[in-house]
């Protein structure tokens, strides 16, 4: 159920029901030259239909907009600050709240560290006004948390950012928006780490981190798949464990 095509009647026959909502969150940032803007975004829409069509859960309207902080200075990034990122989380748990929600996982398709800081800020302050439960988790951590070390191995090492995974995403899940033909070559960004720098841009200004040229719509297919069994995982737990 797509909470914006429910009538307010529907919505809230289900929320007695104690339906948990998942709140969605994409951006708009650079993926290199051949990928699409939208990609965090179409990626983790994707993965909760998949979800959604083996799962009884409440999707909420998707936040589009968040924090980029290492691409925010590439053509076509529009990034949000941490505060009104995190007000604007907090707020949206509170409204949840207000209609009676129980349980909420916000789930994003960028993982960002900054950018699910800012989640993860918000969703405790809320939890500590509020008897509603919360997760905050990414894309990322659906992968990483199945602990399929076969699948872990295949990664190419430092693939960050529209490199192997999200460009063997994106050929399975939408093929005929990747431009295969202009796949740009490894990127391995050496950051001056410990140093907070303000122009990332210039240690990767191919817009990447890692290696799309390998990349394919079969290994996308096994990501998405892990993906979307963690969701579902993570949505029974929730549902059934937690009270």
């Amino acid at each position: 159920m797509y909470l914006n095509r429910m009538s307010m009647e529907d919505f809230k026959e289900e929320i007695s029901k104690g339906k948990i909502v998942l709140l969605p969150y994409g951006v708009a940032e650079e993926h290199g030259p051949h990928l699409p803007l939208g990609t965090d975004t179409i990626q983790i829409e994707k993965i909760i239909e998949s979800a959604h069509s083996k799962r009884d859960f409440i999707v909420a309207p998707t936040v589009n907009y968040g924090l980029c902080s290492s691409t925010r200075n590439f053509p076509g990034t529009i990034t949000i600050s941490f505060n009104i990122l995190e007000n604007l989380t907090y707020e949206l748990l509170c409204e949840l709240d207000r209609n009676e929600v129980s349980k909420a996982i916000i789930i994003s398709g960028h993982a960002g560290s900054d950018h699910m800081t800012a989640l993860r800020v918000a969703a405790k302050r809320f939890a500590r006004e509020s008897s509603m439960m919360v997760i905050a988790t990414s894309i990322a951590d659906l992968v990483l948390i199945n602990q399929n070390d076969e699948l872990l191995k295949s990664f190419p090492p430092g693939d960050k950012h529209a490199g192997f995974v999200e460009t063997s995403l994106m050929m399975y899940i939408e093929n005929g928006i990747v431009k295969k033909d202009n796949l740009p070559p490894p990127s391995n960004p050496k950051f001056p780490d410990p140093l907070i720098i303000a122009n990332a841009e210039t240690y990767f200004p191919s817009g990447i981190m890692g290696d799309p040229t390998n990349a394919s719509s079969q290994k996308g297919k096994e990501i998405f798949e892990t993906a979307v069994e963690s969701l579902i995982k993570l949505i029974d737990w929730f549902e059934k464990e937690i009270s």
